[in-house]
């Protein structure tokens, strides 16, 4: 009992159906199919088949996990084969979109592409965005999440997510933190004619415009 056709390696793409074919030297026999060294589980997926001397393991839906060596045995015969999974390009189906955040709060970008698990890189004005000092880079699904702690004015700018060929681009602004006053003025009473300083503490410690307003009241 020989093997007369071998398996042959075969290159597939992500959510196709492939077809490992061999023929032995007499119809009507059994062969067990391995993948890896390791006995092959059917499932709804996989699924072999013999017609005559030709035996078939047909996988459908494919994935990348798929890949691997695949080999026919019966007896002391044996034929194998290596089976490649290409992953096809995966689409953004939620692109970024502009936003603005106040200084030293945390900024977080978030883009979903059709397939999970992609390697994607993230720039900035056209820069790869490099994670550490307070970048975070994550992925969970098909969701692709940025995230720059506490960021400052020189994290405004155009951040782009860019996945094989597709990308996708938002621009984020960094507004000024929101002020407050930390103190308040005391009511003083005034001689006409008399100069006096007034002041307040604002609590962004930073120059911040503020507007002065006069309410008049009736005296005796």
């Amino acid at each position: 009992m020989v093997f007369v056709s071998p398996l042959k390696d075969t290159t597939t793409f992500e959510e196709f159906t492939v077809a490992l074919e061999c023929e032995l030297s007499e119809p009507d026999r059994t062969v067990t199919w391995y993948k890896d060294g390791k006995q092959l589980p059917e499932d709804r997926r996989v699924k072999s088949s013999a017609s005559g001397a030709v035996h078939t393991l047909t996988i459908r839906k494919t994935n990348v996990g798929d890949a691997g060596e695949y080999s026919a045995v019966i007896g002391g015969e044996k034929t194998k084969a290596q089976l490649v999974v290409k992953e096809t390009e995966a689409n953004i189906t939620k692109p970024l979109k502009d936003v603005s955040v106040r200084a030293s709060e945390d900024l977080t970008l978030v883009c979903e592409l059709s397939k999970p698990n992609r390697k994607v890189t993230w720039l900035k004005n056209g820069k790869e965005v490099v994670p550490g000092d307070g970048v975070e880079v994550k992925t969970e699904g098909t969701k692709q999440i940025l995230t720059v702690k506490k960021v400052d004015n020189k994290g405004a700018g155009e951040y782009s997510c860019r996945c094989g060929e597709e990308i996708t681009s938002g621009e984020v602004a960094v507004l000024g933190k929101t002020a407050f006053l930390s103190s308040t003025l005391l009511l003083t009473h005034l001689f006409e004619l008399a100069s006096h300083w007034l002041g307040w503490i604002v609590s962004t410690g930073s120059s911040t415009a503020c507007v002065w307003q006069l309410t008049p009241t009736e005296g005796k």
